[in-house]
C-alpha cells in the first residue's frame, strides 16, 4: 500500500511541476510575443518611445490597424458631445476612405467599433502621446503639414453636424475643447 501511495505522490508531484513549468513557458511566450508586438508597431509607426508604443497597443493599435491611428482625433471630436451623429460618422468614414482605410480591412473594423461604442479616454491619451513623439521627430515644415491636415479633418467632423435646423454654431464647446487639444498636441 505504501508503495502505491509513494507512486501516487510522485505522480502528483510530477503533474504539479509539469503544470508549473507549462505556466512559466506560457508566460515567457506571452512576454516574447508582447515584446515582438511592441517592436513591430514601433517600426511600423516610426516611434521609438516604448511607453508610447505600449499605450498604443493597449488602445488596440497594432501594425495592421495602424492607419486607424490618424482617425482617433476625428473619433474623439465626434464623441465630444456624447453621441456620434450621422453626419459626423459620414465625415469620418469619408476621411478614412480618402486616406486608404477600406471597409472590411482591420483599420476600418477598428474604426467602426470606435464609432459604435465610445472608446475610453485612454485611446485619446495614447494618441496624444504619439502626437507628442511625432512632433519631436518631424521637421517644422512636415509638422505643420500634418497639423493642417489633421486639424482640418477634425474641424470638418465638428462642423458636419450641429446647430438647430442648420442655424447657429456648428461646433459645440466640447468639440472646440477637443480640437484645442489636438492642435496643442501637434
Amino acid at each position: 500500500m505504501s508503495e502505491y501511495l509513494g507512486d501516487r505522490r510522485k505522480a502528483l508531484e510530477e503533474s504539479f511541476f509539469a503544470k508549473q513549468e507549462q505556466k512559466l513557458l506560457d508566460e515567457i511566450r506571452q512576454q516574447r510575443d508582447q515584446e515582438a508586438g511592441i517592436q513591430a508597431l514601433a517600426e511600423a509607426c516610426g516611434m521609438d518611445d516604448a511607453s508610447v508604443v505600449e499605450a498604443l497597443i493597449g488602445a488596440g493599435i497594432e501594425p495592421e490597424t495602424l492607419p486607424a491611428l490618424t482617425l482617433i482625433p476625428l473619433v474623439m471630436v465626434a464623441w465630444a458631445d456624447g453621441k456620434v451623429q450621422d453626419e459626423e460618422r459620414t465625415a469620418i468614414l469619408e476621411s478614412a476612405a480618402s486616406h486608404g482605410v477600406r471597409a472590411g480591412q482591420p483599420p476600418a473594423v477598428l474604426l467602426e467599433s470606435w464609432l459604435a461604442v465610445r472608446p475610453p479616454d485612454s485611446l485619446f491619451d495614447a494618441w496624444l502621446g504619439y502626437a507628442e513623439g511625432l512632433r519631436d521627430q518631424l521637421g517644422e515644415t512636415e509638422r505643420q503639414a500634418v497639423k493642417r491636415d489633421l486639424v482640418g479633418r477634425a474641424r470638418a467632423v465638428a462642423a458636419a453636424a450641429g446647430g438647430i435646423l442648420g442655424i447657429g454654431p456648428k461646433t459645440s464647446g466640447a468639440e472646440k475643447a477637443v480640437l484645442e487639444k489636438i492642435e496643442a498636441a501637434l
